[in-house]
């Protein structure tokens, strides 16, 4: 069963039928899972956190596993959604020497979210964003492999191709990975329809 890292691993090596490559399977894998945090955004990446902000500090750190975020909302009466604005909008609309006040905007530098303007207090940010999916090298499992391993299969046989391995089931692998991107693009369809998001943008 492909359900675990050990048995995706496995598989992997069954596929190749290559006993030189099983010590490149984690780079595979590695190089997949990048692959999905970069490109694959679906609902069962979304989670929520509270961010709290410090007086006189315009900078946050980001949640380590963050993405992107789907929604900012400064809490408050009333709660206020802050926009995204780029970084240069953000540093001539609200340069930091200029007076502090409740956030309205906020930007994304490196690892950190930065507002505008500086933060005349402690205010609290309910955020939804997109996370990461927990590394399966680590965590074992996670939730794609459980419902669509077959992404996990055929990415990482196309990540061997890539090394340097030639096999004429490529064309084959790369039909049955955009084959199950699909499945995920009906689902995105299906869940527009039941009156919730789910978006999915996948680069192949």
């Amino acid at each position: 069963m492909l359900d675990t890292y050990a048995n995706l691993s496995q598989s992997i090596a069954d596929w190749t039928k290559r006993t030189d490559l099983t010590a490149f399977i984690p780079d595979f894998i590695t190089l997949l899972e990048s692959k999905f945090a970069r490109d694959l955004r679906i609902r069962a990446m979304l989670t929520t956190a509270t961010l709290t902000s410090t007086a006189s500090s315009r900078t946050l750190a980001l949640p380590t596993d963050w993405l992107e975020f789907d929604s900012v909302v400064l809490v408050g009466q009333p709660n206020r959604v802050l926009t995204y604005v780029t970084n240069e909008t953000l540093d001539n609309n609200f340069p930091e020497n200029a007076t502090y006040s409740k956030p309205e905007v906020y930007t994304i530098v490196g690892s950190n979210m930065e507002l505008g303007p500086v933060p005349d207090a402690a205010y609290q940010l309910a955020v939804t964003y997109y996370k990461k999916f927990d590394s399966i090298q680590t965590a074992g499992t996670n939730w794609l492999l459980t419902n669509h391993p077959s992404l996990y299969l055929f990415g990482a046989l196309i990540e061997a191709s890539a090394f340097g391995f030639a096999d004429e089931r490529l064309p084959l692998w790369v039909q049955r990975f955009n084959s199950e991107i699909e499945s995920l693009k009906v689902a995105d369809e299906r869940s527009n329809w039941s009156g919730s998001a789910l978006r999915v943008r996948v680069a192949v």
